[in-house]
């Protein structure tokens, strides 16, 4: 299924009640010819009555089909994308991203 996908400002905190998630990085991975498309997060608690700690966590939309093509209203960069459907291939993608990322927690839209 092809979709739009808005691009994440990087390096901008989005706060919550117990600490702030921010997108950090953003790219492409080569699987079988075709580009994904990833965003690379980390979450941080520090306001929580449990303590301090953070995690990574990635955001995979789908194969690439267009970069960066577009704006919507607001000035926020669109590109389209395919969303992953195939089981093996999310499995691939994620093993891939944890090379880099171990632990990460890999999302697919």
């Amino acid at each position: 299924m092809q979709t739009t996908y808005k691009h994440k400002n990087l390096g901008e905190d989005v706060r919550f009640i117990s600490g702030y998630y921010e997108y950090i990085e953003e790219s492409k991975l080569n699987v079988h010819g075709r580009d994904v498309l990833y965003a690379v997060g980390i979450g941080i608690l520090d306001n929580s009555c449990c303590g301090r700690s953070g995690c990574y966590f990635i955001e995979v939309p789908g194969y690439l089909v267009s970069w960066k093509t577009s704006q919507d209203e607001k000035g926020q960069v669109l590109s389209e994308v395919i969303r992953i459907e195939d089981e093996n291939v999310k499995k691939e993608v994620t093993a891939a991203l944890q090379k880099n990322y171990p632990m990460a927690q890999v999302n697919f839209l």
